[in-house]
This record gives C-alpha cells, structure tokens and sequence, in this order.
C-alpha cells in the first residue's frame, strides 16, 4: 500500500505491553526485596546449657549462657534437630543432658515489643560437630 509521501503503511506494534511487562516485574523483584529485608532472621549461637528442674519429667526451663546473653526456654517450645538430622516440633532436644554444663548450638531471633527488644531461642541444633 503507498500512501501520498510515497511509502509503504506499516503498522508499529503499541509498546504499551512491554512496559507493563517491565513494571511488574519490577514490582515482584522490589516486593522480595522488602520481604527479605523485614523477615525474621534466625542467628545461631553455642552457649553452655543448664537445666532447672529434675531431668527429664520435670525440666521447668533451660538456661543457655552465651558471652553477655542469657537465654531461657522451655525445651518443648521450641524446635531440635537431632544427631541424624531429623527435625522435631516437640519435645526435649536430646543434647541437652539431665546434667548442666553442655555447649549447645542454638538459633534465636530478636523479638520486640514497643521498646522492649529480646532474643527468644527457636531452634536447638543436636548434630555432632554442630556446635
């Protein structure tokens, strides 16, 4: 087809898709990038654990002392992974031995409430060579 200048009618196909395309992703990326950022991070530490209770019925708490920070826990509110490997919701991590003294790796994260910031062990790591 040619028109009055003399050339040929083409059509350009509209751009507009492609910078949709280009600002969504761009959303993603920026998106999983705060999440990343605001997410929880667990640390992990060793520290010297001691048992306050009679072992294994009546463990009230464990005290894990690591440098500056003293942890405390429940030992079935949190996490263990034991020697092989497994993880458990529940229970006793089996590293932590009726007698006091045991170094222990262990993951916390920081908790805050208002102006209060503390750290609350989640996890209890009881592989060999873990800690």
């Amino acid at each position: 087809m040619t028109t009055t200048s003399g050339t040929v009618g083409t059509s350009t196909p509209p751009r507009t898709g492609r910078w949709v395309l280009v600002g969504v992703l761009f959303a993603v990326v920026a998106a999983f990038l705060l999440g990343r950022a605001t997410a929880p991070t667990t640390h992990w530490s060793e520290g010297e654990a001691q048992v306050i209770g009679d072992y294994p019925d009546d463990v009230n708490f464990v005290s894990l002392q690591d440098g500056a920070w003293t942890y405390a826990f429940e030992p079935d509110s949190v996490q263990w992974i034991d020697a092989d490997g497994v993880l458990h919701e529940t229970g006793h991590p089996e590293c932590i031995a009726h007698q006091s003294g045991d170094v222990v790796r262990f993951g916390w994260t920081e908790a805050r409430l208002d102006d209060t910031t503390w750290r609350a062990v989640v996890a209890v790591d009881c592989r060999d060579g873990s800690g």
